[in-house]
């Protein structure tokens, strides 16, 4: 047993992906002392990954459009439980309204009050990983708030004209290297 303490840091989400893998895999991230760590099951097998505070290069929150694209699955189910119950209604009474167009719209607002989708992904230098337990904006700026003082701590701060100045030179150095090296067109 591992004498580090873990927080977690997101719940045990659905993880996205290929249908047949996604079904029944989860993942979370928890806290360590100087290291996140990614887990991912899949009910048989578990897979751990460890991304230490000091060798984090970037983390991405993408925005995604997954929410419109549920919010206009849903409220084509409604609809079309709308038109249904319209035609069974005056053939069978017990037909509940509810059932048709309640559902979708009440899982239609409860998917606009969770707010955006997004997806996160963290880079080292080895690997660029998707933390699929964070779908959610909110929740993964969050996330990026509860982490960033570890990662300060673990490789300082950078003022922004330090910044500048190393991508200045990032990008000299890539255009220099571009016009300088010679075209084999043989």
């Amino acid at each position: 047993m591992s004498d580090t303490p873990y927080i977690q840091l997101t719940r045990l989400r659905r993880r996205r992906g290929r249908i047949l893998e996604a079904i029944g895999a989860y993942s979370s991230v928890w806290l360590g002392s100087d290291h996140l760590l990614s887990i991912t099951s899949n009910r048989f097998a578990e897979d751990y990954k460890r991304f230490y505070f000091g060798d984090i290069q970037a983390m991405a929150i993408v925005r995604t459009g997954r929410r419109r694209t549920w919010n206009f699955v849903l409220a084509s189910m409604a609809m079309f439980g709308l038109l249904l119950s319209v035609i069974f209604l005056p053939v069978d009474p017990s037909v509940s309204e509810f059932f048709f167009v309640g559902i979708p719209i009440a899982i239609l607002v409860f998917n606009n009050l969770l707010g955006p989708t997004c997806t996160v992904y963290l880079q080292t230098a080895v690997q660029v990983e998707e933390l699929s337990s964070l779908t959610r904006l909110w929740r993964a700026q969050k996330f990026m708030d509860r982490i960033r003082p570890q990662i300060i701590a673990a490789q300082g701060s950078l003022d922004p004209e330090e910044t500048a100045l190393r991508l200045q030179t990032t990008f000299s150095a890539h255009r220099t290297s571009v016009t300088t090296s010679p075209l084999n067109l043989s």
